[in-house]
């Protein structure tokens, strides 16, 4: 298989239009500075047709009260065991999240066609797999 690992900026993709088949993320949509442009790049380097997939944690009916706990009860332990940079970046990760359906109307707007959805650990996980559309 062809399989290329690159670091960049998402909002600024270093490759040619059409070059993937695929593109993946996992735990990395909700620190995108500019998602929409994300976005546009994803669907820019992919072939037509091509699949973007994406994991990433889920914001779910209880989301507010886990970061209350979180920022209170489980602090000191949480700060304890993982260090207050960690637990602090695992916060605001938990607090910038989006929900599953959320991120599907944002790649519905930007030219994707959406075609599986699971969620899992009650919604706190989720991974959508789309195509580029014409």
């Amino acid at each position: 298989p062809n399989i290329h690992f690159a670091q960049a900026v998402g909002e600024s993709l270093p490759f040619k239009g059409e070059s993937f088949g695929c593109v993946s993320l996992s735990l990395v949509f909700r620190h995108l500075q500019d998602k929409g442009a994300f976005l546009k790049e994803a669907r820019r380097v992919l072939v037509e047709g091509g699949r973007l997939g994406l994991i990433d944690v889920g914001r779910f009916r209880g989301t507010g009260a886990v970061v209350l706990l979180m920022k209170t009860v489980l602090r000191v332990p949480g700060v304890l065991i993982f260090g207050r940079h960690k637990w602090d970046f695992f916060i605001h990760s938990v607090e910038e999240s989006y929900t599953v359906e959320e991120v599907k109307d944002m790649l519905e707007r930007e030219g994707f066609k959406v075609y599986e959805v699971r969620k899992k650990l009650m919604g706190m996980v989720f991974l959508l797999v789309a195509t580029k559309s014409a």
